[in-house]
């Protein structure tokens, strides 16, 4: 197994490639929506979470069977995949349906390419960040038990990297994620 900033590498480069087929009048409008979602979980996160860990996943959990007090894992594992799910629905549904683009003809040539490629890079960072931010606050739930990833064995880069993945870089700041999502939404109507 290799260490987990290159698959997130590889991730990211996937959704370059997406990017440069789609074009990134059409990635731009993937991009606002992820930076909603990104706003919308660090703005309300933190209470949500509370309220999940004060009344429903203690049911959720003896329902499965397990000890609301000592299953900590359990725990992890639910809020991780509530997270983790919410990203990755918009973005398969972001994918798979109708999302606004920007109007007009996207420039042919290398300047097309050039925004294409940092389109992709911007919503490759945001969401493979945003996954990789859920796994490490978790602490990788069930991952060492089933021999899938040890994170006791992240290299210097990787926690060096984890600094700056999107909810890391702007939980004090979500506004800020908010306010890029609105001046992309007032470009695309102004055109």
């Amino acid at each position: 197994m290799g260490p987990i900033e290159t698959l997130w590498g590889v991730v990211v480069l996937i959704f370059v490639v997406i990017a440069l087929v789609r074009g990134y009048h059409k990635e731009l409008g993937v991009t606002v929506l992820l930076l909603i979602v990104l706003f919308l979980e660090l703005q309300f996160g933190d209470a949500v979470e509370a309220r999940l860990k004060a009344q429903i996943l203690p049911r959720v959990i003896s329902a499965l069977g397990g000890d609301p007090k000592t299953s900590v894992e359990l725990e992890n594992l639910l809020l991780l995949l509530i997270y983790q799910g919410l990203l990755i629905a918009v973005v398969f549904a972001t994918y798979a349906g109708r999302t606004f683009s920007f109007p007009g003809a996207p420039p042919r040539g290398a300047e097309g390419t050039f925004f294409n490629i940092i389109v992709g890079l911007v919503n490759g960072y945001l969401f493979t960040g945003t996954l990789w931010y859920y796994l490490h606050k978790y602490d990788y739930p069930y991952l060492k038990q089933w021999g899938l990833f040890d994170p006791t064995l992240l290299t210097e880069r990787a926690l060096h990297m984890l600094r700056y993945v999107p909810p890391a870089l702007f939980h004090d700041h979500p506004e800020f994620l908010a306010a890029f999502a609105g001046i992309l939404v007032i470009l695309s109507v102004r055109k």
